[in-house]
């Protein structure tokens, strides 16, 4: 009996199954000027490759210098640990590098939260979150808190700050956007209704960021109350509103009769 075949690569699938179209595509009235900016393009690609690949193993040589001395991480039995899609730098075992710095912390159980944007928040904010008194005050720093500022009756919303903390918080929210499943994903959709896509991306940003303040400072295991018990949370709150304003004024809420 044969063994299963390897799987291919994306390049080794199309010189296999395309090289013929491949070879045909190259076909044309190639002048010298576009050989020569097809060559300079080539190039500039190979170099800032090797400047990534540079990169990345400058921050694994860091990682494993500052985890030397801490006694090894392992995710949990059975834990699925999340593969970095887009943009995944060449560091092994960068998960559980990440795991061992913070102590056994594992942010990217919260949703939304890869290795390499865990990764990215580490280095803007590092491990030790006690600077901060609690969880409003660093989503505050991190400029996702609502801003007011009132001096007599005159009152003003200055422009909210960007750090870079923030951009990667929002940017986690954007995977979260179109997802079916995921509680902040219902909620970044019903702020977007009522209001607009770039208040529900703060919104959702700012309780994703409070979510990992706790994870960080209390270990807190995020589990996803999944988008049936968030909308029927939502349910229970609206109908008390409805109750209490039809109490208000002298009317009897009842549901309606098949």
């Amino acid at each position: 009996m044969r063994g299963a075949e390897p799987a291919l690569s994306e390049a080794e699938w199309v010189l296999k199954k395309k090289k013929a179209d491949l070879l045909a595509s190259l076909e044309g009235d190639w002048q010298e000027h576009h050989l020569f900016a097809l060559r300079q393009a080539l190039e500039a690609y190979r170099f800032y490759q090797g400047q990534i690949a540079a990169c990345d193993g400058q921050i694994e040589a860091l990682l494993r210098a500052l985890t030397a001395e801490l006694p090894p991480q392992a995710p949990k039995p059975g834990q699925k640990v999340k593969v970095v899609r887009h943009n995944a730098p060449a560091i092994a075992n960068l998960h559980g590098l990440l795991l061992t710095l913070s102590e056994g912390s594992d942010a990217t159980l919260l949703p939304g939260i890869s290795p390499l944007g865990w990764m990215k928040l580490i280095g803007e904010v590092g491990t030790d979150l006690s600077a901060f008194a609690n969880e409003q005050h660093f989503a505050a720093w991190c400029g996702l808190a609502p801003r007011r500022h009132q001096s007599g009756r005159r009152r003003r919303r200055p422009p909210r700050p960007k750090p870079v903390v923030g951009q990667i918080f929002r940017e986690a929210v954007m995977s979260l956007a179109g997802s079916k499943y995921l509680a902040l994903g219902a909620f970044y959709r019903r702020v977007k209704g009522r209001r607009n896509a770039a208040v529900a991306a703060v919104a959702t940003a700012r309780k994703l960021a409070v979510l990992f303040y706790r994870a960080m400072t209390r270990g807190l295991e995020y589990v996803e109350r999944g988008l049936a018990e968030y909308e029927a949370a939502y349910r229970a709150q609206s109908e008390r509103r409805l109750r209490k304003m039809a109490a208000s004024l002298g009317f009897n809420l009842q549901p309606k009769t098949a």
